[in-house]
């Protein structure tokens, strides 16, 4: 497939961004120059690119993101993708008991 690149856009800044003619060139620079870790910028932060068979499980608040953990390929069913991120995370995932 490709690369993909998660990105948080703080609409705190959106009269910064509006008023940037630069804001795309920022926004690619962070990304073909994140392979090294995240980029955080004032109005922006970009997660790593990951391939696009990876289903990157990220997580947003606080005016951040991050990056939780990995849950599969592209396909996987919902299930299967938190199963496999509690598993990573050293977690069992069990159903509750129906009443």
């Amino acid at each position: 497939m490709g690369l993909n690149t998660a990105l948080i856009v703080r609409n705190d800044f959106l009269h910064e961004i509006k008023g940037d003619p630069e804001f795309g060139q920022k926004v690619y620079g962070a990304i073909i120059s994140n392979g090294r870790g995240p980029y955080h910028g004032q109005s922006f932060d970009v997660l790593p690119s990951d391939h696009a068979d990876n289903m990157q499980i990220v997580a947003i608040g606080g005016n951040s993101i991050r990056t939780l953990g990995y849950g599969g390929d592209w396909g996987a069913e919902d299930e299967t993708i938190l199963r496999n991120l509690a598993n990573r995370m050293g977690f069992k995932l069990v159903r509750k008991a129906v009443k």
